[in-house]
């Protein structure tokens, strides 16, 4: 099983999640790659990938799992490049013994929304030191509690995924509309995804331990 962790970014962050899909599994197969097919009566290729996430977001970290004939993690990042367009690069490959299960286990995202020196950033720092208490609905208290750091044009926001998914679009909504603020999904960039799977822990790490054997499925 292999694990390739891709960005995407120019005309290829308005592609769909599905549309992503069946361009990855033509770039494996115009590479020379054979995958594994399901079993049954309409079998397919085993192949998983991370959460999907809005359109016209660029992401630094976006996964998916293949199983391949003659597997090398190696070889098929670096042939998949020569096959992709512009705008889809794979970036880090991982060869484990069995399919990681970073969809199941997913659980927080990590985003980045830049470009902001349009806006007034003093707007949102007095918002995040305001004292929690009953003056705060649950918007305003979700909004604190998923802005993790902010910058002179940026701010860093880590938003639940999974079961309990928010959406980056929803929450600029929410803000711009509490704060009276100007916040764009074209500048949002993906940047981490987080995992718990027994503890919270950054996809890479967790593909790197089930690669070296240390974690266990």
């Amino acid at each position: 099983m292999i694990t390739i962790k891709y960005a995407k970014d120019l005309t290829a962050k308005y592609m769909s999640h599905l549309d992503m899909q069946r361009l990855l599994m033509r770039a494996i197969k115009r590479a020379g790659f054979i995958p594994k097919y399901s079993m049954g009566h309409n079998p397919h290729p085993i192949l998983k990938m991370s959460p999907p996430i809005p359109l016209s977001i660029v992401s630094i970290a976006e996964y998916f799992s293949i199983e391949i004939e003659h597997e090398n993690a190696l070889g098929l990042a670096e042939k998949l490049n020569l096959f992709l367009p512009p705008g889809v690069r794979c970036l880090k490959a991982w060869k484990t013994a069995r399919m990681p299960r970073i969809t199941r286990y997913a659980d927080a995202t990590t985003y980045s929304v830049e470009n902001l020196s349009r806006i007034d950033i003093k707007k949102i720092t007095d918002f995040l030191q305001t004292p929690r208490g009953a003056t705060l609905d649950d918007i305003s208290k979700n909004i604190i509690d998923a802005i993790r750091k902010v910058g002179e044009s940026y701010l860093i926001v880590s938003l639940p995924t999974g079961r309990q998914n928010v959406r980056i679009d929803k929450f600029l909504d929410a803000v711009n509309v509490t704060l009276g603020v100007d916040l764009n999904l074209m500048d949002v960039k993906k940047t981490n995804l987080e995992l718990l799977a027994g503890n919270y822990i950054d996809a890479d790490l967790y593909l790197s331990e089930m690669q070296d054997g240390l974690r266990y499925e």
